[in-house]
């Protein structure tokens, strides 16, 4: 493993923690380049605005000549940034469980966009990834809030509709203590 000297921090750091053909750790050049914008953000504002000008189609016309590989890479800096995986992970877990959904068991479609598309469930409060569940189930999941005693309540409910319900048929559930 190849490691560096930052140039400006002084630190060693992994091979990995530069960008390519740079002297300062990406810690050091992003830091630069923030406190760069923000002092010059009138200049950089109207160095953009004079480039639009004299280049009014150039962001269309390059998005739809690159179409493909655009939706490509914003999907892989999508999963990256959200979830902390590549696209060989994602069908890593894919594969790993059979394409079915870990909560119905129905076969699901990795980037799909209808049907039974897989979707990466993960914990909002932990940001972990649990792994892939379907379209329905997911948005299950996301209606319940991902609260284990709502969940309850609605088997509760089913079990048991209001119209049925009587007073031994009840679960004893009671509501857990807020955090």
């Amino acid at each position: 493993m190849v490691h560096k000297i930052c140039s400006k921090c002084g630190l060693t750091k992994r091979g990995e923690e530069y960008y390519k053909d740079n002297h300062w750790c990406k810690t050091c050049t992003n830091k630069y380049y923030k406190q760069y914008r923000q002092t010059h953000k009138e200049a950089l504002r109207e160095r953009n605005k004079q480039y639009r000008q004299t280049h009014p189609n150039y962001s269309t016309q390059y998005y739809h000549t690159h179409k493909k590989e655009e939706i490509e890479r914003n999907k892989r800096w999508s999963l990256k940034t959200k979830y902390g995986l590549t696209l060989q992970q994602l069908q890593d877990i894919y594969n790993a469980q059979d394409g079915i959904c870990l909560i119905c068991d129905k076969k699901m479609i990795l980037g799909g966009t209808n049907g039974r598309a897989a979707y990466i469930d993960h914990d909002h409060k932990i940001k972990q990834v649990r792994g892939l569940i379907c379209t329905h189930c997911n948005r299950g999941l996301g209606g319940f809030e991902d609260n284990v005693w709502i969940l309850h309540k609605a088997i509760q409910y089913l079990n048991f509709p209001p119209g049925i319900v009587t007073p031994e048929a009840k679960l004893p559930l009671d509501k857990p203590q807020e955090k």
